[in-house]
């Protein structure tokens, strides 16, 4: 199918995901974000406010970067295996050469 070695890569990494690395990275991305927060809120902290509101805009920013990314590489996969799936489609189709 001629998959280009990122799209390869994005297709072992989804096959071989565990949902628990997943939740795990987050907890670690989220959770100083969160904190600050609460820290700002409780304490009328206006600097731990701004802290987390930028490390949530800045998580935001880079997760929605990562989607149009994968998102890229998704597509040009579906649309390898769909050309794929139609020649396949198309060599079983031709009816065998008669035999002389």
């Amino acid at each position: 199918m001629n998959l280009t070695p990122d799209e390869e890569l994005l297709l072992m990494r989804f096959a071989q995901e565990r949902s628990g690395r997943r939740w795990a990275f987050y907890a670690v991305v989220l959770t100083p974000i969160a904190a600050f927060g609460v820290y700002g809120m409780v304490n009328r902290d206006i600097a731990a406010l701004a802290v987390a509101f930028l490390g949530a805009f800045g998580y935001v920013l880079w997760h929605v970067n990562w989607e149009f990314e994968g998102a890229r590489q998704l597509r040009s996969i579906a649309q390898k295996v769909l050309a794929w799936r139609s020649a396949a489609k198309a060599a079983a189709a031709v009816p065998p050469d008669p035999q002389p």
